[in-house]
């Protein structure tokens, strides 16, 4: 295996040690503070951006922005630097997280008490609603990124994905898909301070139910299920949860943002006040038994008597009940085989549970009745709304086709000009590909730019709906230095227009990537153009390009 470079090495006065995690664009470690002899986390911006200006900024401003903080309950910053190409910062440490404490309550088949859920919840609340007035938006909070400290101190760490409110993105998704609110799973740039407070109450959700609302293996399906499933009650989980506290959680998490609470201390305020009702409930009727007054004896005497000649004819019924099932079926008798289900005039028993409280077992109608009168929110419904079936629209490798009105038009465009003309279907010596000047091509599996040109696969909608694209590309010969592939909506100003997507390959980059664009509304007459540019040197720049366009996500 190899061996990590930084792992024994000093970055300014810190020792890396050992690996911690990694996330999205950055590796944790943990170090050591030779100066203070403290233990500390290092945070490092991931190889794979550390030639990439828009990341190694975003990572620049998390520290920037957070150094400046000072809230109990968001993670403190205590250093940043750019040593050798190394773009990293570093924060005290802290050991425990809440996914590891929820995952040593699932292994023990328990559930988080109400008073440490709330504690949890408050703390995170302030730290968003701090967060919140600074303009920050997290778009990651999910239990890994809640820290708990030695002494109890709950904070919130990572807000590496965090922008300004106001700037947004286009065509990117970020967040861990189990914690995503709808919004966030369209578009990043639609996520909204209600967004995380969504997040936020999955996971109360979770520690209070024992499980996530919604699961699946595959990421999209989940990101699918929050956009367009109902949320399942979590009594169903946890019966013990009372309809208040099931309203509160089913407005947290409402598909549109302003049907939410729109701070954290509103949502914990709403949380408290039902928890704490719940547990005024169960303590009147505790206090209510205890309170009854012991009859006066003249009374008790004849409540014995009763007793007894209760007890004296239910004998006698028994009696007779035994000979008589004695005669039917001596070897259930005789074996004490008989069943409350036997027992029942339809056949079906029930739980001892449900006979000695039957309050307990609240049906569908009573449910719905009790949430109308004790909460605004409405009731969502249990049955799941069908998930659309995926359908690719576009393939530039099974739809490679020499008819122009294919999905697909292939153009170029002569070097620093945005005239793109369109490319001519030919037999070379490169086989049937599109061609136009020098060797300029786009084929089935491959595409040359030629000397300094850019080439582009151009699609129109014809459908309204959201769209996923979906890219592969990497560097095919070696050499060079290498090209970039960029997406563009709706435009073919390449030379002035900002790019949706834009990712530079090295001229020896066989490895390449794998990376998805989402929009989450094209309409027709709507155009993409994946376009393949060419740096300062032309040569070397032949690369292998597969691109699909697919309606709602791409299977």
């Amino acid at each position: 295996m190899t061996q990590d470079p930084l792992i024994g090495r000093q970055l300014a006065n810190f020792v890396v040690e050992r690996h911690l995690s990694r996330g999205g664009m950055a590796q944790v470690y943990y170090g050591r503070d030779v100066k203070l002899n403290r233990p500390v986390a290092i945070k490092v911006i991931d190889a794979r951006f550390r030639d990439k200006p828009a990341f190694a900024q975003r990572f620049v401003r998390e520290a920037q922005t957070i150094a400046g903080w000072r809230h109990e309950n968001i993670i403190q910053i205590h250093y940043a630097d750019d040593e050798a190409g190394f773009y990293y910062f570093v924060m005290e440490y802290i050991a425990d997280d809440l996914g590891n404490i929820l995952a040593q309550y699932k292994a023990n088949n328990q559930l988080m008490p109400p008073a440490e859920v709330l504690r949890i919840g408050r703390a995170v609340a302030k730290a968003l609603d701090y967060a919140h007035t600074k303009g920050i938006i997290h778009r990651d909070v999910k239990p890994s990124n809640v820290l708990i400290a030695d002494d109890g101190r709950v904070v919130l760490a990572d807000f590496g994905l965090a922008m300004d409110a106001e700037m947004g993105s286009i065509g990117e998704v970020f967040g861990s898909p189990l914690y995503i609110s709808p919004e966030q799973a369209r578009n990043s740039g639609a996520a909204v301070p209600q967004s995380d407070l969504y997040s936020l109450g999955v996971m109360l959700y979770q520690m209070l139910a024992g499980r996530v609302p919604f699961s699946d293996p595959s990421s999209t399906s989940v990101a699918l299920q929050h956009l367009q499933m109902a949320v399942p009650s979590p009594r169903q989980f946890n019966p013990d949860l009372n309809p208040q506290t099931e309203a509160v959680l089913f407005k947290a998490l409402s598909k549109f943002p302003r049907d939410r609470y729109q701070s954290g201390a509103d949502l914990m305020q709403a949380l408290e006040a039902a928890l704490t009702a719940e547990e005024a409930t169960i303590a009147s009727s505790l206090m209510s038994n205890r309170s009854s007054k012991a009859p006066t004896r003249p009374l008790l005497y004849v409540g014995l008597g009763a007793i007894i000649i209760s007890l004296a004819l239910v004998l006698l019924v028994g009696t007779l009940t035994v000979f008589w099932l004695a005669g039917g079926n001596d070897e259930a008798v005789a074996n004490g085989a008989t069943s409350s289900s036997e027992m029942s005039p339809n056949g079906e028993g029930e739980s001892g549970l449900a006979a000695s409280f039957p309050g307990e077992a609240v049906g569908t109608e009573e449910l719905t009745s009790t949430l109308a009168l004790t909460s605004t929110v409405p009731v969502v419904p249990s049955t799941p709304t069908p998930i659309p079936t995926p359908v690719v629209l576009a393939d530039t490798g099974s739809d490679f086709t020499e008819s122009e009105a294919g999905p697909w038009q292939y153009l170029w465009s002569p070097p620093g000009q945005d005239d793109w003309q369109p490319m001519t279907y030919q037999q070379r010596r490169y086989g049937a590909c599109w061609y136009a000047e020098d060797y300029i091509r786009i084929c089935a599996d491959s595409a040359h730019p030629g000397n300094g040109a850019d080439i582009a696969w151009s699609w129109t909608s014809s459908i309204t709906g959201p769209v996923e694209l979906r890219l592969n590309a990497h560097k095919i010969d070696r050499g060079g230095d290498g090209v970039i592939v960029a997406v563009y909506h709706n435009t073919l100003s390449t030379q002035t227009a900002t790019p949706v997507f834009r990712q530079p390959l090295s001229g020896n980059d066989q490895a390449g990537f794998s990376d998805s664009i989402e929009f989450e509304q094209v309409n027709p007459g709507d155009s993409l153009l994946i376009v393949i540019q060419h740096n300062d040197n032309a040569i070397s720049d032949h690369t292998h390009l597969r691109a699909r366009v697919c309606h709602i996500y791409c299977p």
